[in-house]
């Protein structure tokens, strides 16, 4: 997880190419198999992410995502980082974005037994919509992400499969 994070502030914050422009909160749907002593199922949770982008082209996106989903039988713990390519196909604020994100996760029982998994890599295929509004002089977003997720955690008990779609939306802030 911790390397998910550097890489991640390394893009986002100290990349001298790209500026960091914005920054969201939102909430979020985590489908997942189960496996490994974890029952499958949908995990609810919330999540924070800090963007920047490159002022000239290509229109490239880099993201840095911490996301905490659980249900009344497991926990998910994930650090994502991404990169999106963006489109404004209308002459509307709105922001279309396709990507690609590696992730970081602890999957955890919650239901009472020790399964408890590895901090594991997974990945990811997204894509988002995002329409943009002024309030009070401020530049602000509300956004729509669907992301299709792969990844295995080891288990104490086997191995558990947090494939599946994952939903969120959020509002944000525009730097």
């Amino acid at each position: 997880m911790y390397l998910m994070l550097t890489l991640g502030s390394a893009l986002v914050f100290f990349n001298p190419l790209a500026n960091f422009d914005s920054a969201s909160g939102g909430l979020g749907f985590s489908s997942f198999s189960g496996g490994g002593g974890v029952k499958s199922g949908m995990m609810t949770g919330l999540e924070g992410t800090a963007e920047s982008s490159y002022p000239k082209s290509p229109p490239l996106r880099h993201t840095l995502h911490y996301r905490q989903f659980s249900s009344s039988g497991a926990s998910l713990t994930q650090t994502v980082v991404g990169l999106d390519y963006l489109t404004q196909p209308f002459k509307r604020p709105l922001l279309i974005s396709y990507g690609f994100e590696l992730s970081s996760g602890d999957l955890r029982s919650t239901s009472g037994n020790s399964v408890s998994s590895m901090d594991r890599l997974g990945w990811g295929l997204r894509a988002e919509g995002r329409h943009y509004f002024e309030y009070e002089g401020h530049l602000l977003y509300a956004s729509a992400r669907s992301t299709l997720q792969f990844a295995s955690y080891p288990t104490s008990a086997g191995s558990a499969s947090g494939t599946g779609l994952a939903i969120s939306a959020s509002l944000g802030y525009s730097f």
